[in-house]
């Protein structure tokens, strides 16, 4: 049996915080319109600056990976793979 962890979708993560675009743009630095960018997928979070992406993780309490990799766990054994749209 495989389960696949797919990356963290930012935008789930921010509902699930109950967060408002304007204050994880601001929490981390960027414009709103910005930040909507590369919460709908139309900036690549691989683009952002370094410190963005560990403010996000900050917030949201996860890892820097945790938006880049997608993880297959099958008999106990990790695979980690580069998420193929970031390449």
């Amino acid at each position: 049996m495989i389960i696949k962890k797919r990356r963290y979708p930012i935008k789930e993560l921010r509902c699930r915080f109950g967060l408002s675009q304007s204050y994880v743009a601001k929490y981390i630095g960027v414009s709103r319109d910005h930040y909507s960018l590369i919460e709908n997928n139309k900036r690549s979070i691989a683009s952002v600056r370094t410190g963005v992406v560990f403010k996000l993780a900050e917030l949201f309490e996860v890892k820097v990976d945790d938006f880049f990799l997608n993880i297959n766990i099958a008999n106990g054994d990790n695979e980690e793979g580069v998420d193929e749209s970031l390449v």
